[in-house]
């Protein structure tokens, strides 16, 4: 059921949501700080933004007006941004449950 479907790696949906929630909070530097957050180099993170975007088809983020260094969500950013916080959201949920009932047998 699963063979024909390309996927997104948990890591890579993890890594891009780091990015995209700093690119939204403002201000240069948002690949260090997500960087940051997750544990990764931000060259990291810049192959899951590539992986992703090859994988979609379009771009999650465009250069903004100080060009490399602020960058912003496209409208396709802003809806990876909603859509991955729910799925992880949901994920997170399941894994607990799981070890709930696991750790209860």
């Amino acid at each position: 059921m699963f063979a024909s479907y390309s996927a997104i790696a948990i890591r890579d949906l993890r890594l891009v949501l780091a990015l995209l929630i700093e690119v939204e909070s403002g201000g240069p530097g948002a690949f260090r700080r997500a960087g940051k957050a997750t544990g990764f180099y931000p060259s990291s993170i810049n192959v899951a933004v590539d992986k992703v975007e090859e994988f979609l088809g379009c771009h999650l983020l465009a250069a903004g007006p100080l060009g490399r260094r602020k960058c912003q969500l496209t409208p396709f950013g802003a809806r990876f941004k909603f859509g991955a916080t729910a799925v992880l959201a949901e994920w997170e949920k399941t894994l607990n449950d799981i070890k709930l009932v696991a750790a209860q047998q």
